[in-house]
């Protein structure tokens, strides 16, 4: 009986241990912030765009268009362990009167990169037809594409415009 309480001691001792080790290799470390931010655009028009597509010519997203921000969690780990599953952080905000948005990410010292999404909007879109000369208007969906915006991590403030079409 002896020998079995000694060999348990020592099986629970060397898990401890292990469970040491663990926190030793993987500290605790409270996460800062990183923003990004900037304006988004919609081509809602073609009359104003006819010879050049650029931020000059384009109209702003709708007020309230929903955007997403989206990473793994495993980013925010400092050793992440090959054997779990991470979920993924969506951190969400909304497009201003002004075209603007702003999101504030958790980051620490690993630089990551940030997805950033957006639901469909539709708008009423103008588009000429040059050759018959007329302007024509009808509902259009318009679409983010996904963008990679780099470099994240604590402290860092990135920009970053976003163009529907």
């Amino acid at each position: 009986m002896k020998n079995l309480k000694l060999a348990f001691s020592i099986i629970v001792m060397a898990l401890v241990a292990i469970a040491c080790e663990d926190e030793k290799t993987n500290p605790v470390v409270e996460n800062g912030s990183a923003t990004i931010s900037g304006i988004a655009y919609a081509d809602l028009t073609e009359l104003n765009n006819l010879f050049s597509l650029d931020e000059e010519n384009m109209e702003l997203a709708p007020e309230g268009t929903v955007l997403y921000a989206t990473f793994s969690s495993e980013k925010l780990v400092l050793v992440p362990n090959d054997n779990a599953t991470y979920a993924d952080i969506i951190v969400e905000t909304t497009v201003g009167a002004d075209g603007a948005y702003s999101f504030t990410v958790p980051a620490n010292s690993n630089t990551f990169s940030v997805n950033i999404t957006s639901d469909d909007f539709v708008s009423e879109f103008v588009d000429v037809d040059v050759v018959a000369d007329t302007v024509i208007t009808y509902d259009k969906i318009f679409t983010l594409s996904e963008v990679s915006v780099g470099g994240i991590h604590n402290g860092v403030s990135r920009k970053q415009n976003l163009y529907f079409e």
